[in-house]
Parts: C-alpha cells; sequence; structure tokens
C-alpha cells in the first residue's frame, strides 16, 4: 500500500471523528435550571415563657432502720415462755409480752422484803412511844435534868429506825422490780429481725434475747453532690425546720414500691467513697401497717372501673437499694426546655424574625430527666426550634410547618424579584448589543 491510500484513510477516520463529535455536542440535552423554591428547611418551634418550677433532686440510697436495739435479759433464770410470734419477722406492738424468765426466786424475794418492811415499820413505832415517855419526862423535870437534850429524847434511836425501814422498802421496791424484769416485753412497735433463745434456757444478766428493729419508721442514707445541698431544705442548717419532701422508689421486677418521706437530718461528713454529702431521710410507716388498718377499719368498694393501683403494696425491705426523689426549693423566673431542645449540651437554636437560624449558647441551671432549667440566654418570646435540623448553619433559611413546596419565605422572594429583574437586564443589553452588531 502506498503513502497516498495510508494518508487517505487517515484523513478518512479523522473526518469521521470530527463529524461524530460535532454530533454529539450539538445533540446534547440542555440541563434543566433548578428551582430554589422550597429551600428553606421546615422546623417547629416552641415559644419561650418564664416558668417557676420546683428543682427535684434525685439520688439513690439505702434503706436503714431508725430504731434498733439488742433485747437482753436483765434477770438471770430459765426461760419458761415465749411468744409464737418469736421469730425472725415476727412483728410485736409496744408493751406485748415477749418472752417470761422463771419468777420464783424473785416472787420469795419480794416475800423476804415486805418481812423486813413490817418489821421495820414496827420498830419505828416502838420507838416513837419509848420517844413520848422520854419526852414527858424531860418536860416534867424542865432544867433540872442534865444531859443532852437529843440523846434524852432517843432522837438517834428514831433516825436509826427510820433509816432501816427507808432501806426495808427500797429492797421491797428492788424485789418488786425483780419480778418484772422476768418478763421480756417489746419496747416499742417493731419487728424481731433474729432470735437468741429457746425455751427452757437458763439466761443470765445481760445476755442476748433477739435483735429487735422498730418498723413505724425507716431511713434512708443517701449521697448527694455538696453543690446540691443548696436547693434542699434541711432542719437545723441555715435555720430551717422542716425538711423537704421525698419520694422513695423501689422496682421489684414489674412491682414498683413507692413510699413519702422527708428529710430529717444532715450528716456531719462526707461519702469518703465519693465525697459527696451524706442525708438521712425518714419514711413513715414503711410497712404499710397503717394504711391496711384504715383499709380494714373502712373498706372501699371495688368496681370494674376503679382504676388498679401503679404501686405495690410490698413494703420497703431493710438494705435495699432505692431511689428518692427529693422536692427542693423552687426556681423562679426560669425557662424550661424539653431535653431534646438542648444542642451539643449547652446550645440552642432558635427561629429568626427573617426566618433564618440563630444558633445560641445558654446557661443551664438544672437538669431533669425529661426537661431542662434555663436561667440565662433566652428572652420571652423567643423561637426555640424542637425539631431536629440535619447540618444546621448559621444564617440558613427556615420555614414553619404548613407553608406549601412552593411557596418561599418573604426573604427568598424578594431574591428571586431581584434576580428577575437582573436575568431581564441582561437580556435587554444582548438585544441591543445584537442590535447594533447587525
Amino acid at each position: 500500500m502506498n503513502k497516498a491510500i495510508r494518508a487517505a484513510i487517515s484523513i478518512t477516520i479523522l473526518a469521521a471523528g470530527i463529524g461524530t463529535m460535532v454530533y454529539l455536542v450539538n445533540s446534547k440535552p440542555e440541563a434543566k435550571k433548578s428551582s430554589i423554591r422550597n429551600s428553606a428547611t421546615p422546623v417547629e418551634i416552641s415559644p419561650v415563657d418564664t416558668v417557676s418550677s420546683i428543682v427535684v433532686v434525685k439520688a439513690r440510697g439505702t434503706v436503714m432502720p431508725a430504731r434498733s436495739v439488742t433485747l437482753g435479759a436483765e434477770v438471770g433464770g430459765k426461760v419458761i415462755a415465749v411468744s409464737e410470734a418469736l421469730q425472725p419477722g415476727g412483728r410485736f406492738i409496744k408493751g406485748d409480752i415477749i418472752a417470761r424468765i422463771d419468777p420464783s426466786d424473785y416472787r420469795i424475794a419480794v416475800d423476804q422484803q415486805f418481812e423486813a418492811v413490817n418489821s421495820a415499820e414496827a420498830q419505828v413505832e416502838v420507838e416513837a412511844s419509848m420517844a413520848a415517855v422520854a419526852k414527858r419526862e424531860w418536860e416534867m423535870f424542865g432544867t433540872e435534868s442534865k444531859g443532852n437534850k437529843d440523846a434524852v429524847l432517843r432522837a438517834p434511836q428514831m433516825r436509826s429506825v427510820k433509816t432501816r425501814l427507808k432501806s426495808a422498802r427500797s429492797g421491797l421496791r428492788k424485789a418488786k422490780l425483780g419480778v418484772g424484769r422476768t418478763i421480756v416485753r417489746a419496747p416499742f412497735d417493731g419487728m424481731v429481725q433474729t432470735r437468741e433463745i429457746e425455751l427452757g434456757q437458763f439466761v443470765g444478766p445481760g445476755t442476748p434475747l433477739l435483735s429487735f428493729i422498730g418498723t413505724k419508721k425507716y431511713w434512708v442514707q443517701v449521697s448527694i453532690p455538696v453543690e446540691r445541698l443548696v436547693w434542699l431544705t434541711i432542719p437545723d442548717v441555715g435555720g430551717e425546720t422542716t425538711g423537704s419532701l421525698v419520694t422513695v422508689n423501689h422496682r421489684v421486677g414489674n412491682e414498683l414500691i413507692q413510699k413519702q418521706g422527708r428529710i430529717v437530718r444532715l450528716l456531719a461528713g462526707v461519702d469518703p467513697a465519693g465525697h459527696m454529702a451524706r442525708v438521712l431521710i425518714e419514711v413513715d410507716d414503711p410497712l404499710g401497717t397503717a394504711e391496711l388498718a384504715q383499709k380494714s377499719a373502712s373498706p372501699a368498694l371495688v368496681s370494674a372501673e376503679t382504676p388498679k393501683r401503679e404501686t405495690s403494696r410490698l413494703p420497703l425491705l431493710l438494705g435495699s437499694y432505692v431511689e428518692v426523689e427529693i422536692q427542693g426549693r423552687r426556681a423562679e423566673n426560669v425557662v424550661e426546655l424539653k431535653r431534646s431542645s438542648l444542642r451539643d449540651g449547652k446550645l440552642v437554636y432558635l427561629l429568626r424574625d427573617d426566618f433564618t437560624l440563630e444558633i445560641r449558647e445558654v446557661e443551664i441551671l438544672w437538669r431533669q430527666e425529661k426537661s431542662v432549667l434555663v436561667a440565662s440566654g433566652l428572652d420571652v418570646g423567643d423561637k426555640v426550634i424542637v425539631s431536629p435540623i440535619s447540618a444546621p448553619v448559621e444564617g440558613m433559611a427556615l420555614r414553619l410547618p404548613g407553608v406549601k413546596r412552593n411557596e418561599i419565605t418573604p426573604k427568598d422572594k424578594h431574591s428571586e424579584v431581584k434576580g428577575k429583574a437582573s436575568a431581564t437586564k441582561t437580556r435587554s443589553e444582548f438585544s441591543s448589543d445584537e442590535g447594533k452588531a447587525l
């Protein structure tokens, strides 16, 4: 193949490529101009208003007995009777008999002391008669009698027999106390925690019989950050006389044990583990006995429409780890926001009057489970955005729900009109230039 043929083939291929490129360029689709309508992000807002809200301090603690004592024998002897309720968990009312110790020896002692008292009283009567005779003789002889008047009138002998009578009466009272101490009684309303005696056992003075705890009140000791104490009212702290109200919650499976209590005191030292303040809460009727007694006295009618109780009737158990909600002081003139309205811990999104986004930092006074209290950074009438915004940027365009997709904000309309005017002016200038060229 000669050079002329190869050159012709190359020129043909090059011409075909150029023709194809021209065809593709001329037949390309025109890009449609995207509309700026609906570029604003829809948001939901909540107007800002100041409120007065009670600060709720949440903490955790352990239930412990408010009253606990180990009952011991005051006298020695054989245990001759025990109550059927003398078992761990058995309950007694103040004054109930728990156990009896054989009182025989102590009753004999009472009889002996009774006879000693009678004998001493008789000696006092005899000595009184002798003193009366001596007094008449003294008065009869007058100053002619020699000697000490007190000795003549038998005053020392009278003092001696009166002392013996007083001692005998004291011995009688002591013997009677011994008889009374053979009966072991409940010192207050409470429950048996442990039992250490059995029927027929011999005990001596001081022998432990049982451990007994009070059931009218329990304590809950909780640890609270020191800086939160300013929101609580604690007796004898800052002149307060009444402690803050407390709700004690103990979740047991699907059951919620809920009791009411009150702060009674602030313990002296901080918790060595977390260096937090320790507060003591007193819970009334932790076992629910008063409530049951009231219902037994006046039973209520139950119908199908009666709502079920949300809290359990189970008692509050010692040693339980519980949650407490303490009603603190009231915070005035604060803004309460949902937690979802708070961004990055301290920021809020606001809708400006020109429908643009403002990102503002606020000062948080208190954080609660579902809301936060804002101390400063917001003004009444501000529009807080409560809906999520993806990729927020300061000044981005926003719109409220209910605005149609083909509608735009006033700011967007102004931009669009300005854009149209610019486009018209450009076309006029182009036509003028084209006419001049023609």
